[in-house]
């Protein structure tokens, strides 16, 4: 989807499935973004 569709001229089913689908591509964002996110160390090292 590259542009919002009207909203107003959406019917509530239609609404609902696209409320599904931008969920599922979030979920999918959210898992992805979280493979490149640097882990932190518990135990930092101290010198």
């Amino acid at each position: 989807m590259e542009k919002l569709p009207d909203l107003k001229q959406l019917s509530n089913e239609a609404k609902e499935a696209l409320i599904v689908e931008l969920w599922q591509e979030i979920q999918k964002l959210s898992a992805i973004s979280a493979t490149y996110e640097p882990k932190s160390d518990p135990s930092p090292k101290k010198n």
